[in-house]
């Protein structure tokens, strides 16, 4: 529907818009009448605005006036010309202040530091005459205690202010003074650097611990550093603690109570982790006071979660217990309480060594130890079986506790550990029989000392053999390359030939002891003999005889070796001689020279002995002819050289008797020495 509207309505609407039109017109008259008349009192306002407008726009000039202006001010101010104006000396105030700053942030020269001290520390020429500046210098550290002037620390130092905001190049800084053993020169730079000495101030307290040996240095560092300004972070607790852990003595008490404290501190501020916590551990295990490691166990700290090794440290600290009865109560406690997640072969070897550790001549009887290994380790349970009975056993936890299915698999340490074990408890058949059966599985994991414990082995259990055997080995060691050869395979191999040539099977007969001393030689012939030029061929070195004497010694108690046999050592040895290897030049020990210049003095003594000749006078001699001649002539020879060695022997001694020390006279000596060897050389003793 649309809407109607009437011609009255439309009429009423007109009549509305034209009375509102003529509203508007009267309204706009009114509005400009007032105008009108406000129209004067507009333009003063506006006046007035901008005069103070004015005003404030010279009042700003004058307050930013230029250098010209300010200078034409006080000139009709005071009646003078200024030289420079407020802002030109602020400048130049600000610039000094600046470059004063940075001055003092270098080191003196060499020269003005001399003036320092001789002018304001009233040093003299006298005591700086030997005096050098610098970081290198030692004779410098005594004016580090006279003086507070930086700049002079800087040049003894070495440095300057802006490297002391380095805090690696301080780092590197502090290594070179404790390379060069400047302790002192370290210590004052890490503390010069406050906050930037930190890892600086750590290598001082590792180098105390480790090179200096001293934990009582270390610990003072630790504690004066918070004086000193560098603060202590992780690294510096974790450097103290393991520090303590690995000294040769048990620390005292009070170093104990030390690491205690600072755990209880970082426990209260919830800042301990993982590795302060186990560091602690360790160091409290090396403490004299073993209840502070419990103290520790036993302390709850919140966050903290324990991880293998904290349960393998907590093992290790069950050594400390004394009582027998106690240790096996708390071990087992502690093994049933170890989560599964941190059951690894490394914390099974750990428990496993310290029931070997143990001195209870009840489990070294029972050989727990032993049977801890077969249990969690990949041994040959039928061997073992076959030299120990399980009854009367404590109980080992299974290895399905930890819901583990097999046990873990061999290493050297495993295997280390347990020759260790069957020689300190005397089970010597049963490592023999498992290393053999490793060995023939070739093994990768029998290395160097655990060949050494086998030949322990083979020389403790089989004395007859035991040389051949060695011998044996050592060619299978020397074949091999995965094992090199040391000095103390070389001894092992000695000390058998000698414990072999005590057995009256090997010195009561001819053919035995010849045939172990052929070995033994062939054995330095190919080993450590070393090739001369000066007498083209092969000689024996120092250290071979050191072990050839005993054991010819031994093999010849009831004289079974031939004189010619003993002439042919007395040979090598005198090329040894020759060849310069008992000189003076030579190091070696005192009591090494004089054993082995001992012994070469009874080879020759023995060898004379062997010489038997009637008492004959001048006449008798001169007649002597063929055999008994070549006889006298050895014999007296071989009292030649025992002269000689026994004034050898005064030398080493420092018993000395000979006159005359030049050149001319020691020339002439060995001149005399060479003369003689050659003709002992070139005698034959085939037929006396």
């Amino acid at each position: 529907m649309g809407l109607k509207i009437t011609k009255g309505q439309l009429r009423t609407k007109d009549l509305n818009q034209s009375s509102s039109k003529s509203s508007q017109s009267s309204r706009i008259g009114v509005d400009t009448c007032i105008f009108t008349r406000m129209l004067p009192r507009i333009n003063t306002a506006i006046n007035l605005t901008e005069h103070l407008l004015r005003r404030s726009f010279h009042s700003l000039t004058n307050l930013q006036k230029t250098q010209v202006k300010e200078r034409l001010h006080e000139l009709e101010r005071h009646g003078f010309i200024l030289n420079k104006t407020s802002k030109q000396l602020e400048r130049i105030n600000s610039k000094k202040r600046r470059q004063l700053k940075k001055l003092q942030k270098t080191a003196y020269p060499k020269d003005q530091a001399f003036h320092i001290l001789r002018k304001f520390h009233k040093i003299n020429n006298e005591a700086l005459a030997d005096t050098k500046l610098g970081p290198t210098s030692q004779s410098d550290l005594k004016f580090l205690s006279l003086t507070k002037d930086k700049r002079l620390f800087y040049t003894i130092l070495g440095v300057n202010g802006e490297q002391l905001r380095d805090s690696k190049l301080i780092a590197n800084d502090v290594q070179k003074f404790l390379k060069r053993g400047q302790l002192e020169k370290a210590v004052f730079l890490a503390r010069l650097a406050k906050k930037k000495g930190v890892v600086g101030m750590n290598l001082i307290m590792k180098y105390y611990i480790e090179v200096v040996q001293s934990q009582q240095s270390a610990v003072d560092i630790f504690n004066w550093r918070k004086k000193w300004g560098v603060p202590i972070d992780q690294h510096s607790i974790t450097i103290l603690f393991n520090g303590l852990s690995k000294q040769e003595n048990l620390v005292s008490k009070k170093y104990g109570e030390l690491v205690l404290k600072t755990i209880d501190s970082l426990c209260d501020k919830n800042e301990l982790t993982e590795i302060e916590y186990n560091t602690a551990l360790a160091a409290l295990i090396n403490c004299t006071d073993e209840t502070l490691v419990f103290k520790l166990l036993n302390k709850k700290c919140p966050g903290l979660k324990k991880d293998s090794i904290t349960y393998t440290l907590m093992i290790r600290s069950c050594t400390r217990i004394a009582d027998e009865k106690r240790f096996m109560v708390v071990l087992n406690d502690l093994m049933n309480k170890i989560p599964d997640y941190c059951v690894d072969s490394k914390l099974l070897f750990e428990y496993c060594e310290v029931i070997c550790s143990q001195k209870s001549p009840k489990i070294e009887k029972q050989g727990m130890g032993l049977w801890a290994l077969c249990e969690y380790f990949q041994f040959d349970k039928t061997i073992f079986k076959k030299y120990l009975t399980q009854s009367d056993f404590p109980t080992l936890v299974p290895l399905s506790h930890w819901n583990i299915n097999k046990p873990f698999p061999l290493n050297k340490h495993v295997v280390g550990l347990f020759m260790n074990y069957c020689l300190k408890n005397k089970e010597y058949d049963l490592a023999m029989e498992i290393f053999k059966t490793l060995e023939a599985q070739n093994n990768q994991m029998l290395d160097q000392s655990i060949y050494h414990k086998y030949m322990e082995t083979v020389i403790t259990t089989r004395p007859i053999t035991c040389g051949d055997e060695c011998l044996d080995i050592y060619e299978r060691v020397a074949s091999s390359a995965q094992i090199s050869i040391t000095r103390r395979t070389l001894i092992l191999v000695y000390n058998a030939f000698q414990r072999q040539s005590l057995k009256a099977v090997i010195n009561k007969d001819a053919s035995n002891a010849e045939a172990t001393l052929h070995k033994i030689r062939g054995f330095i012939d190919s080993v450590e003999a070393t090739y001369s030029s000066k007498l083209n061929g092969k000689v024996y070195r120092f250290n071979s005889w050191k072990f050839l004497f005993p054991i010819v010694k031994n093999l010849n108690m009831n004289d079974k070796v031939s004189t010619v046999e003993l002439k042919s050592i007395l040979d090598e040895y005198l090329k040894s001689l020759l060849n310069g290897e008992f000189g003076k030049e030579f190091k070696a020990s005192i009591e090494d020279k004089r054993f082995v210049t001992l012994e070469g003095i009874r080879l020759v003594k023995v060898l004379t002995e062997r010489i038997k000749l009637p008492s004959l006078d001048s006449e008798e001699i001169a007649s002597l002819k063929g055999t008994e001649r070549k006889k006298f002539l050895a014999r007296r020879h071989l009292l030649r050289l025992k002269q000689i060695l026994l004034e050898d022997l005064a030398d080493i001694e420092g018993n000395s008797r000979r006159k005359g020390d030049s050149e001319n006279t020691s020339t002439s000596e060995e001149r005399i020495m060479e003369d003689l060897a050659e003709l002992i050389l070139e005698t034959s003793y085939d037929k006396f």
